[in-house]
């Protein structure tokens, strides 16, 4: 065996550790934000994209498959933006009691802890839809002998039937 699937494996972990320390320097409120937005935006996309996609249609030209794609990442993006935000103004109205002792480091210790969290569901979740898609490729391989994958994948199925919708979109995009 080669060593790909080594370094796919640091290359996922990376990422995850790019999302502990995201929550470890903004705190749990902001990363608490940044999941509620993904999921709200996951969610809101996949049940609107439709209505985006031919005004996206006019501007691309007659391309539907990517037009789909772009409608579905700019409602994505602009709920997942507006949460933030929304989550970022609470934070600084709770940053007004940082005066009590440990609350900062609490918030930043809980935040890194839910960044971790966050990172893998959204890593699994990427790698699903990638290995949907993928099949027996060379990154369905990396994926097939990924030990972080191995990790990720069954949290993922573990909350796949929340959004059974957008599950039906991405299989009925696969097939």
């Amino acid at each position: 065996m080669t060593y790909a699937p080594y370094i796919f494996d640091l290359i996922l972990l990376f990422i995850i550790s790019g999302f502990f320390f995201y929550g470890l320097f903004f705190g749990f409120l902001r990363a608490l934000g940044s999941l509620v937005g993904y999921f709200a935006g996951a969610i809101i996309a996949s049940k609107y994209f439709d209505n985006l996609m031919p005004w996206i249609t006019n501007l691309i030209g007659d391309r539907a498959g990517l037009a789909k794609v772009l409608a579905f990442l700019v409602l994505f993006f602009l709920v997942n933006q507006f949460i933030g935000w929304a989550f970022y103004l609470l934070d600084r109205v709770v940053h007004l009691l940082h005066f009590i002792p440990f609350l900062k480091t609490f918030n930043r210790i809980l935040g890194a802890g839910f960044g971790v969290v966050e990172g893998g569901l959204i890593v699994g979740l990427v790698l699903w839809v990638v290995s949907i898609f993928a099949g027996r490729t060379i990154v369905g391989d990396w994926i097939a002998h990924s030990l972080v994958a191995k990790v990720l994948l069954p949290l993922v199925d573990y909350s796949i039937p929340y959004f059974p919708e957008i599950i039906e979109k991405v299989q009925a995009l696969a097939h």
